[in-house]
């Protein structure tokens, strides 16, 4: 493994995911999250660094697994492929939680939808920083 490359893979993840992350639930869901206020924690109650260390967290697996996985010269293409398809396992997660959370459906299909879009754009990422 290339550990220059990793740490710059792990950065660029990891801001993809930020910005994707707070596009989707600090933009776009954010009228969902306000109408359905009483299923989730107050403001004073969240802890916002729990968040930020999933976020770590996930950027320095994925890449760690793409390094595992990839060839010397994978392209975006490849990187989007095994983006997709850690996207698809989280999406798998997220389509669980409509049977313990009172969501509406539509919430989750976002969720869904943006966990798979998510992994794509990583896996974009890593390929070209970590595979040229």
């Amino acid at each position: 493994m290339n550990i220059k490359r990793y740490v710059l893979a792990f950065i660029g993840v990891f801001f993809t995911v930020f910005i994707w992350d707070f596009l989707i639930h600090g933009v776009l869901l954010m009228q969902v999250y306000e109408h359905t206020q009483h299923l989730w924690r107050t403001q004073e109650e969240s802890n916002m660094l729990f968040m930020f260390l999933s976020q770590v967290i996930f950027s320095l697996v994925f890449v760690f697994i793409y390094t595992k996985h990839s060839r010397a010269g994978d392209s975006g293409e490849s990187g989007a492929s095994f983006g997709l398809r850690i996207g698809l396992l989280l999406s798998a997660i997220e389509l669980g939680k409509y049977c313990y959370m009172p969501v509406p459906f539509a919430l989750v299909a976002v969720w869904i939808s943006s966990q798979a879009i998510k992994g794509i754009l990583a896996g974009v990422v890593t390929a070209k920083i970590y595979g040229n």
